[in-house]
């Protein structure tokens, strides 16, 4: 097999550079504490999870729920994960949104040179999961009336944490992670009843058929490795302040296709593309596939 040393070489400066920035980002997150409109409702301290409710809202056990849940680098006021908390709040007021904030736990760093490590959070998601659990079981939380939103490594934890709750409700997984940083996402399909997986072309997203249905995330042409693997999230926050919840509440129909390939394309619009024969595969023609998908979708709209 002939190898692309050239690609390789790009792509681990890009790799190199994007984990850089991911570094930088828990460097910011790792001292900052939710607040604002957000309030924890953690019936008694946790060493290492919030279970945050908008303030003077009280749990409604009969209404559906929205549970948060961020990746690597932690959560902070305004960021992509409260954008999403304040737009679910305000286009489904009857509903419970609730963040599960693991902040400290999610910017563990090595002990030479002190730098924020995947590796060693990775050792902190079941401990993580099994609090969070906890907390939400005590507050009355129905799985099979719950949808449950990650990011990356926060997947991890949803997957465990919809596991303890009894294996039901739905979950919108975005950027599931790719194992190598330490933790292999769980098949969902075995944690839920309806799952969606969105993944891009970075280096950091898993490719992995883990869902009901495998969604390839439209991004910018432009966007960084580490720019897709944190849109997903911003993504569905853009298309809930649009008026768009057909996301959301899982509303499209999607055609399950082979698992060497996507099933769907959720594009930048927050259009629906059916059975694009896009494969999963990360290839140096990847990014040529997805431009050309763009350019396509760009064209039909």
């Amino acid at each position: 097999m002939l190898i692309n040393f050239k690609f390789v070489r790009i792509i681990t400066l890009q790799v190199i550079l994007s984990f850089l920035c991911l570094l930088q980002q828990c460097e910011v997150f790792a001292d900052a504490q939710p607040a604002g409109q957000w309030e924890s409702v953690n019936s008694q301290p946790s060493r290492c999870v919030q279970t945050l409710l908008r303030k003077q809202h009280q749990f409604e056990p009969l209404l559906p729920t929205f549970v948060i849940t961020h990746g690597m680098g932690g959560t902070q006021l305004d960021d992509r994960f409260h954008q999403l908390a304040d737009e679910i709040d305000e286009a489904l007021p009857e509903s419970n949104v609730i963040l599960i904030n693991w902040t400290d736990a999610s910017c563990k760093k090595t002990s030479f040179p002190g730098l924020p490590s995947p590796w060693e959070v990775a050792k902190n998601i079941d401990r993580v999961a099994l609090e969070a659990a906890e907390h939400l079981h005590s507050m009355g939380v129905d799985a099979s009336s719950t949808t449950f939103i990650g990011e990356s490594f926060g997947n991890c934890v949803n997957a465990k944490i919809a596991e303890r709750l009894g294996r039901h409700g739905r979950m919108l997984a975005f950027n599931p992670p790719n194992a190598a940083g330490g933790y292999k996402t769980p098949d969902l399909r075995t944690c839920a009843d309806l799952t969606w997986s969105f993944h891009t072309f970075s280096v950091f997203d898993a490719q992995d058929p883990i869902a009901h249905a495998g969604l390839f995330l439209e991004t910018p042409v432009n966007a960084t490795h580490r720019d897709q693997h944190v849109a997903g999230v911003a993504w569905l926050a853009d298309q809930v302040r649009s008026g768009n919840t057909s996301w959301l509440l899982m509303q499209h129909q999607i055609t399950r296709i082979h698992d060497d390939k996507f099933d769907a394309i959720a594009a930048i619009s927050g259009e629906l593309i059916n059975n694009p024969h896009l494969s999963r595969e990360r290839t140096p023609e990847s990014p040529a596939k997805s431009r050309t998908f763009s350019n396509s979708i760009t064209r039909a709209l």
